[in-house]
């Protein structure tokens, strides 16, 4: 321990007489490793961290596919078909969402909730026990059954005020009262941040839930059973969607379950894309380690006088390479510290730059934690290292008597000090080449995302929410009143030009989604189309901009009148092929 004591005290003298080199060394390590470091932090939140359930290794996600569609929604009836009809999952459970509930809590205060609709078996599967009250039970799950209500607990906190004795009050959700039965713990993490829960069940008897056409924005999760593989659970769910298929030949059609991995399945998107940008930054830590080593081999030459005489009197040539690596070590050390700081800022960046996704709901935010900072050190001793031990190892093989007899240490470097030297450039040229190649890809590929044209135009478009209470404006016209006169009030505001109402924005949370049919066809399942609906009023499509090819926009007759659509390009040319320049009907779930 005193030798090695010695030599970090050693190492730093000779860092400090050397100030460009280890000035220079240090920044080139330091934002190499704060890139490889701000990287893995988001593999290791996005890939590595498992989800906050029990045993998350056993959870799969079941989804739906078809010839011309893959990974569907699993409709409502189907699930129910799978969860009683399957052998090798201990629990299956279905969550969906809805965004446009309101709730009143008797103070006469309404506001707009985000609303987790589950299966009453959802939470206990994932392991989820109350802070307060219980969980739903079985018949709660029903048409028709108990109006139950779970509270998140962020919800409960900042309404209620953590009040205790919240359990067994009502609530009222899109004017009907619903009983507060328990409050969830603050870990509890969701695909979205929720307020409140309620049981899927009791909506089992509207049309989208009996539709075995219709798919709803639902996520349908399932447990394996201790010691069965997901090939198992793939055949089991093979067979079940052949059983459907013979009980229900038109109404489940071409669709066939599709079993996988929940954590997997959550990080698709994104797995190559993270994969892609560690193999980037691993090269430019590569670079800057060869740039660093050719640095030290050049420093290491310069000191083979030293280093002789050390010999001379005594010391070993791994007490040379020893201490050799103790001062590469430690100005890789200094360098993550500092690399740290970098990782920190590029953190911030990915976060600012990357969309909301279910991963971040579930495992939080992208962070540096005891992971990320275990991997900064194993990174900083490791590259200390790489770039440390070539040069001690050329500098610690001179022969004594060659080197004092030489004035010009340059000179007597020899051939294989100089093909290390060239070997470490050709490193570099080649890394650098590689890198290169993928950022003229990469920006070929942002600069065509950046021209492609998203068939609006947001410019000088602000959007507002409005929310209305349901136990106030209970009529069609009473909304329409309010809505206008709101529409009247936002025109009249200096610098506003046009003002129009939709039930959501092109591409943002908010929209709906419909099945849609021709007119005439049969309602099933291989004649169903999946498509975002946007309910809008007079003068939307002219206020974004979104061009018209055929046919006309909506105008004040269509208030009142029969029901029309717009529909888009893509929709118009599967259903009406050919007829895209005349009037067509279709239908929507």
């Amino acid at each position: 321990m005193r030798s090695l004591f010695n030599d970090v005290r050693f190492a730093l003298r000779m860092l400090v007489k050397t100030p460009g080199y280890t000035l220079v060394s240090v920044l080139m390590l330091a934002f190499a490793i704060g890139a490889n470091t701000a990287i893995f932090s988001a593999v290791n939140l996005m890939l590595l961290r498992p989800l906050p359930y029990d045993d998350p290794q056993e959870l799969v996600v079941v989804l739906e596919n078809r010839p011309e569609f893959e990974r569907m929604a699993v409709p409502y009836q189907n699930f129910l078909d799978y969860r009683a009809r399957n052998s090798t999952l201990s629990g299956l459970a279905t969550t969906g969402y809805d965004l446009v509930s309101t709730t009143g809590a008797g103070d006469g205060e309404v506001e707009k909730l985000l609303v987790e609709m589950q299966s009453h078996d959802y939470l206990a599967m994932l392991g989820v026990e109350p802070v307060l009250g219980r969980l739903f039970l079985p018949e709660e799950d029903l048409p028709h059954g108990p109006r139950s209500l779970l509270l998140s607990h962020a919800y409960w906190t900042r309404r209620f005020a953590a009040d205790p004795a919240i359990v067994g009050r009502e609530l009222i959700l899109d004017g009907k009262p619903w009983t507060v039965v328990g409050v969830l713990p603050p870990e509890h993490r969701a695909f979205f941040p929720f307020h409140a829960a309620v049981p899927i069940g009791t909506r089992a008897d509207e049309t989208l839930f009996k539709d075995r056409a219709a798919r709803s924005q639902s996520y349908t999760v399932g447990r394996m059973k201790p010691g069965t593989t997901l090939a198992q659970v793939q055949a089991d769910f093979d067979t079940i969607g052949e059983g459907l298929q013979g009980d229900y030949p038109e109404l489940f059609g071409a669709s066939r379950p599709q079993v996988l991995p929940f954590q997997s399945e959550l990080v698709r998107d994104y797995r190559t894309t993270l994969l892609l940008l560690v193999g980037a930054v691993g090269c430019v830590l590569l670079i800057a380690a060869a740039n660093v080593a050719n640095l030290t081999l050049e420093r290491a030459m310069a000191r083979r006088r030293e280093l002789s005489i050390r010999a001379a009197l005594g010391a070993g040539r791994m007490r040379l390479v020893g201490q050799m690596l103790v001062e590469s070590v430690l100005l890789a050390l200094v360098a993550g510290g500092l690399g740290l700081l970098v990782a920190v800022w590029g953190v911030d960046l990915i976060r600012v730059s990357m969309p909301f996704d279910f991963i971040f709901a579930l495992n939080g935010a992208i962070e540096i934690d005891r992971q990320v900072l275990a991997f900064t050190l194993v990174v900083a001793l490791g590259t200390g290292i790489l770039f440390g031990v070539a040069p001690a190892l050329f500098a610690s093989r001179e022969e004594l008597a060659q080197v004092l007899k030489n004035a010009d240490h340059h000179a007597s470097a020899g051939s294989q000090h100089l093909r290390a030297r060239d070997l470490l450039v050709v490193v570099e040229v080649a890394l650098a080449l590689v890198l290169s190649v993928g950022a003229v890809l990469a920006t070929r590929s942002l600069s065509a995302v950046q021209r492609a044209d998203p068939g609006f135009d947001p410019d000088d478009v602000v959007a507002a929410m409005v929310s209305l209470s349901p136990e106030r404006y209970k009529t069609p016209a009473d909304i329409r009143q309010v809505y206008d006169e709101v529409q009247r009030r936002v025109a009249a505001l200096p610098g506003i030009a046009q003002v129009s109402l939709c039930s959501g924005l092109p591409g943002y949370i908010g929209s709906e989604y419909d099945t849609i049919y021709p007119f005439g066809v049969s309602r099933t399942p291989d004649n169903a189309k999946m498509a975002t609906l946007h309910r809008v009023d007079v003068g939307f499509l002219e206020l974004v901009r979104i061009p018209l090819l055929a046919g006309r926009t909506f105008g004040p007759q269509d208030a009142t009148g029969p029901t029309v659509v717009v529909i888009d390009k893509q929709l118009a040319e599967e259903f009406f092929p050919g007829r895209t320049r005349s009037a067509s009907t279709c239908r929507t779930g």
